[in-house]
C-alpha cells in the first residue's frame, strides 16, 4: 500500500497544475485505500482494524497535503454495517468506521498488530482509518 500510495507523485502533479491553471481548488471524491478483489477477502477484512491501516492513511493525507494543502478530502463512507455485503466484498471495504454507534472515544487506542487469524467481531471496536483522518483534519 505505501508503494501504491507513492506512485500516484505524477498523477498528483499533473492534478495539482491542473488546479493551478485553471484556478480551481481540488478535491478527493470517494478518497480512500482499495483492498479489492475476491481473494483473501478475510484478511483484508482484518486489514481495516489493523495499525498498519492507521499507519497507511496517515502516510497517505500526509502525501495528499504536500501536493494540495487542506483541500477538501472526502473518505468514501462514513460507516458501514459490518458484514454487510456493501461493505464487505470483492469492490472494497470502504467505512471509516465500522458502524454508526461506533464509540469514537475508544476509536485509535492501542491499535493493535493483527496476525490475520483474528474473528473480525473481536477487533471491530478499532478504527484506525477514522483516527487517522480525524487527526488530519485542519485546525
Amino acid at each position: 500500500m505505501q508503494t501504491n500510495i507513492t506512485s500516484m507523485a505524477s498523477a498528483f502533479q499533473g492534478f495539482a497544475m491542473l488546479s493551478k491553471q485553471y484556478g480551481i481548488p481540488i478535491a478527493a471524491y470517494e478518497g480512500g485505500q482499495s483492498l479489492s478483489g475476491t481473494t483473501n477477502l478475510a484478511t483484508k477484512q482484518l486489514a481495516q482494524f489493523d495499525v498498519r491501516m492507521y499507519q497507511t492513511y496517515g502516510t497517505y493525507l500526509k502525501f495528499w497535503q504536500q501536493y494540495f494543502g487542506n483541500a477538501l478530502f472526502m473518505h468514501f463512507t462514513l460507516a458501514s454495517t459490518p458484514g454487510v455485503p456493501e461493505s464487505n466484498f470483492q469492490y472494497g471495504f470502504w467505512g471509516s468506521l465500522p458502524g454508526i454507534a461506533e464509540d469514537l472515544s475508544t476509536c485509535g487506542k492501542n491499535l493493535p498488530t493483527l496476525t490475520g487469524t483474528e474473528m473480525v467481531a473481536t477487533v471491530t471496536q478499532y478504527c484506525p482509518k477514522y483516527e487517522a483522518l480525524a487527526e488530519h483534519v485542519p485546525e
